[in-house]
């Protein structure tokens, strides 16, 4: 699964990688439509929605995965780290 990232993103930024000011991550950052369309290509169905956040699941054989993905414009890298490790796919 490839995920793009955001076109407006200044964190990766030349200047940023020369200064040292951020670190480069394995993950970009994403806005909640990309990481939801991600997982629906994975075969993940939206449950509900409550407030800012959205609920998908998975049926694996004969258990039923839960994610909850937080509905803001950008996340977080860690939260897109663990929301990706949740869903077995990081």
């Amino acid at each position: 699964m490839y995920l793009e990232p955001v076109e407006n993103d200044k964190s990766f930024t030349p200047e940023a990688r020369v200064s040292g000011c951020c670190h480069m991550s394995k993950i970009p950052s994403l806005n909640y439509h990309a990481v939801i369309d991600a997982l629906e290509q994975d075969g993940w169905v939206v449950a509900r929605q409550r407030g800012s956040y959205i609920r998908p699941h998975k049926h694996t054989g004969d258990e039923v995965l839960e994610l909850t993905v937080p509905a803001y414009k950008l996340a977080k890298l860690s939260t897109l780290s663990h929301t990706l490790k949740q869903a077995h796919l990081g």
